[in-house]
């Protein structure tokens, strides 16, 4: 019973971390209907999105912060309320100073009480050595719950007549099954280690000493280099349409099996992690990840653009796509792989979060400026870019985990000699 609590507060996050970002990303989504559901342009929604990304990005430091001086499920429930009710007001399609207040502080919640909150719990919830099993579980439910959700939305949207009243429905289904998660979170997140942010939070020194961890700041670069290797995936369609000569419904089809692989990706990944554990770490796996992937986009630079490659560049698609998002849903095991204390994840987090997704600041508007201005060249870039920072991102992987195996060796080798003193007892 204990078993099945666990793992359904695992659910409840993973539903609730799915569709508060469903909320604020459906002008992204739903685009067309929500344009014309609230009338705003193209410069608005970009600005929204822009504004939104950059409330993001100040909030993940002083959410690690949070995380390591409040009870992480007190964070949870709090910020997954917020971002509910938030969620509910957006759905109103209000005018558009309004709305951009709405995501300002719905990424207050989300990033300042949730995003940090939430990469902690599975430390809490057990060991170093499950953390595999209960991230990949989080994955699989936030990318399962998204197929019949986004197929709902899209069914509201070609069934009733007015669009306005679609896309509100479709909003506040959203927002209430980010509430449900919240709930679950509520009754069933019960910490088996426990949680010490209140009795002993973090200090300005603690931070120090994190920002003084060499792993960190390599994991921070990993997970920098995945974030944008699964951003550059995306301009892959629109490259293959163009100069291969890909239609519009071979496109949608990759699209959707791109955002919904790590269904299967992520578990293979962690299977292959926790296979030999005195071998082989996730960490190292997602490190090998990182050279296959680099290897498919060095393919896309160096293969001619003639359509009777179309069939081969698919394929380099289909196995970057495996790899890159299998090891983007659980690409922040490896803070639980160093073993730093579980009072510190909240910190460590923080940090790491801020390098892995400062790429939204710059990373769209420099590939689309590229494209507009080199065209085949601007792909080129891309690709290239992409594939310094994976062979990076290997190299860096390499490191950390070469050091997990050396704490491994040393936990091994005291717990050995706790047994022989009582033994000898």
């Amino acid at each position: 019973m204990k078993k099945v609590q666990r793992y359904i507060a695992v659910a409840g996050a993973g539903l609730g971390w799915q569709m508060m970002f469903m909320v604020t990303y459906a002008c992204s989504s739903f685009y067309v209907a929500f344009q014309d559901s609230t009338g705003y342009s193209n410069t608005q929604i970009g600005l929204l999105l822009s504004l939104y990304g950059i409330m993001q990005l100040i909030m993940y430091i002083p959410g690690g912060w949070l995380a390591d001086r409040v009870n992480t499920k007190t964070l949870l429930v709090i910020g997954w309320m917020g971002t509910s009710l938030t969620g509910f007001g957006i759905a109103v399609l209000p005018s558009f100073s309004i709305m951009i207040a709405l995501y300002l502080l719905n990424a207050v919640f989300a990033c300042g009480f949730v995003f940090n909150a939430n990469q902690k719990m599975t430390r809490l919830l057990g060991t170093n050595e499950e953390q595999g099993k209960l991230v990949t579980f989080r994955q699989i439910v936030r990318n399962v719950s998204t197929i019949p959700i986004s197929a709902m939305g899209i069914w509201l949207i070609a069934s009733i007549s007015s669009v306005r009243l679609s896309m509100q429905i479709v909003l506040i289904s959203f927002s209430a099954l980010n509430l449900l998660g919240a709930l679950l979170i509520l009754f069933f997140f019960k910490p088996e280690i426990k949680d010490t942010a209140k009795e002993n939070p973090v200090t300005f020194s603690d931070v120090k000493n994190v920002l003084k961890i060499r792993n960190v700041w390599l994991i921070g670069v990993i997970c920098f280099s995945i974030y944008l290797a699964s951003t550059s995936l995306i301009y892959m369609q629109p490259y293959m349409v163009e100069f291969f000569g890909l239609d519009a419904a071979q496109s949608t089809t990759l699209g959707v099996i791109y955002k919904n692989i790590g269904i299967i990706a992520a578990p293979v990944c962690t299977f292959l992690g926790n296979r030999n554990r005195d071998k082989v770490s996730i960490t190292k796996v997602i490190s090998i990840a990182c050279f296959i992937s680099a290897i498919c986009f060095i393919c896309y630079i160096v293969f001619p653009t003639v359509p009777e490659l179309l069939t081969l560049t698919i394929v380099v698609f289909l196995l970057a796509s495996f790899w890159v998002v299998g090891v983007w849903g659980i690409m922040f095991i490896p803070v639980s792989e160093i073993e730093l204390p579980v009072r510190l994840t909240g910190t460590a987090m923080g940090v790491v979060s801020i390098i892995t997704y400062i790429t939204d600041a710059f990373y769209y508007s420099l590939c689309g400026g590229w494209i507009d201005q080199y065209g085949a060249g601007g792909y080129f870039n891309i690709f290239l870019l992409t594939c310094i920072c994976l062979i990076i991102a290997f190299f860096a992987g390499l490191f950390v985990a070469k050091d997990i195996k050396k704490i491994r060796a040393k936990s091994d080798t005291d717990v050995q000699d706790e047994g022989e003193v009582q033994v000898q007892l």
